[in-house]
């Protein structure tokens, strides 16, 4: 060979001249792997700092790289004296390994203080190349940033991915990368201290929501939750579409909001969804007790219409895409239509405190036309009876209105108080209870008005006779209160 003949050993020594001569003749001839046996020759005895070596080294990468010596291409590459044929080096390197996918070779290299220039070679290929393209350089990234235990930014390159894959596309594909994206970035932050559990989102991609001051653009800053609430907007497309793709044009849309995809989960009863994404977004939670009592009272209404007969399926599929109601069919042998009012009671009782969910219930089934169950009423009783007859005064449910004012004077009486949800009745030695008597005054009123031979009339004077009895023990118990506190003084 050309390194071991004696006599050209002599004539060449280490000059790089000859060397580079050599070189040329053997490209010639077109021999890569004589090029590469040439060029590591000639590098291992150039001295230091000849020109030569510029010309030498970056051929011995070029060829190295085509014949897929990996760790010959990069010992090149990271010898080769000029910074500027290192970084051209650097750039081939990053676009052949990878498209070889070797990325773990890639990845496993230290770069030789390199790095911040490996990562900028990377980030802009990933930006300059199609997120579908089968040679991903996010994954990349991540896989560069992970093995090195920088989990900070491989969670800004998994947001920066999932945000893209949601501006270029109009495939459900895409939400599916998206998806999976942005729980990866929530994974990766959550692996670092919770003081950096923030991101910046990319310039690049919010120039049309960024503010400009004196020529300067202001970063949108994402925190943990924001991400969360991202990945559930996602999460929650991709449930919808799996089992209505018909929605796939609106959904797919990267300018859908919280409250658009809250109103399509109600809209075709995927409640149990919709509550998680209201939950997360922080949206208003009257949305989705109202749709499902609308459901409710449409599949009971339809279900009476019928006389318990339809064929009509598609008015209670909805059941079986809730896990709530799978529950409470795999515990019970109740109806479909059982199964759906006690997915709204479970809801109901999951907020027992909130008693304007309640109301708002209450009005939609009365508007729907639905008779109220029993099972909510017992409940609003028991904790907003003054709701509850605010109601029945709303949509002039007057009889209703006169019984539960009735009942609810027998319970501070003493008879039934649990049922109200009252801890004491009306006693010398207890504390004060009340009653909601602007509402009953309403009431009266009404009962008061109403002509000769109404049925009205006859409530009126049962109303009146519980009224009479509760002022007669009331007065009683204010003369025994006097008389317990003149003896106490």
């Amino acid at each position: 060979g050309i390194n071991t003949e004696p006599l050209l050993m002599r004539l060449s020594g280490n000059d790089g001249n000859y060397w580079i001569k050599v070189m040329r003749l053997v490209e010639d001839l077109g021999s890569k792997e004589g090029i590469v046996h040439v060029t590591s020759h000639a590098t291992s005895v150039i001295p230091q700092g000849h020109p030569s070596l510029l010309l030498l080294w970056s051929n011995l990468f070029k060829y190295s790289l085509q014949l897929e010596l990996y760790e010959l291409a990069y010992d090149a590459m990271i010898n080769n004296p000029d910074i500027e044929r290192r970084r051209e080096c650097l750039k081939h390197f990053v676009v052949v390994l990878t498209e070889q996918q070797q990325l773990k070779e890639l990845c496993n290299y230290n770069y030789a203080g390199m790095e911040e220039e490996v990562e900028h070679v990377m980030e802009i290929r990933a930006r300059s190349v199609d997120v579908f393209h089968k040679h991903c350089y996010y994954n990349l990234l991540y896989c560069y940033y992970t093995s090195r235990e920088k989990y900070w930014r491989a969670a800004h390159v998994m947001y920066e991915y999932g945000l893209r894959c949601g501006l270029e596309s109009s495939e459900p594909r895409a939400l599916q990368k998206q998806a999976n994206c942005y729980i990866t970035c929530i994974m990766c932050l959550k692996l670092v201290n919770s003081k950096y559990h923030w991101i910046v989102k990319p310039l690049e991609l919010i120039e049309q929501d960024s503010s400009v001051n004196g020529g300067k653009v202001e970063c949108k800053v994402l925190t943990l939750l924001d991400i969360e609430k991202s990945y559930e907007i996602v999460r929650s497309k991709l449930v919808v579409l799996q089992k209505y793709p018909s929605f796939t044009p609106q959904l797919c849309n990267p300018y859908v909001t919280a409250n658009d995809l809250q109103v399509i989960l109600c809209q075709v009863g995927l409640f149990d969804d919709a509550l998680k994404l209201t939950e997360k977004c922080n949206l208003s939670l009257k949305s989705v007790y109202e749709s499902l009592a609308i459901k409710c009272a449409h599949l009971s209404n339809n279900l009476i219409s019928s006389r318990g007969e339809s064929t009509d399926t598609t008015i209670w599929d909805w059941l079986s895409d809730n896990d709530t109601t799978y529950d409470i069919a795999q515990s019970s042998e109740g109806s479909v239509l059982d199964q759906a009012w006690n997915m709204l009671r479970i809801y109901i009782n999951n907020r027992l405190d909130n008693y304007e969910l309640q109301e708002c219930v209450i009005s939609k089934l009365l508007l729907g036309g639905s008779e109220l169950p029993q099972w909510l009423i017992d409940i609003v009783k028991e904790n907003n009876p003054s709701g509850l007859l605010r109601i029945y005064l709303q949509y002039d449910y007057i009889e209703y209105a006169v019984l539960l004012i009735i009942e609810y004077i027998d319970a501070i009486i003493g008879h039934g108080k649990e049922y109200f949800g009252l801890k004491n009745a009306l006693h010398v030695t207890s504390p004060s209870v009340w009653l909601p008597f602007t509402s009953i005054d309403h009431v009266m009123s009404i009962l008061t008005k109403a002509p000769d031979g109404s049925p009205l009339n006859e409530l009126r004077e049962s109303l009146q006779s519980k009224l009479d009895e509760y002022f007669a023990l009331l007065e009683d118990t204010s003369s025994n209160m006097k008389y317990h506190s003149r003896l106490i003084y």
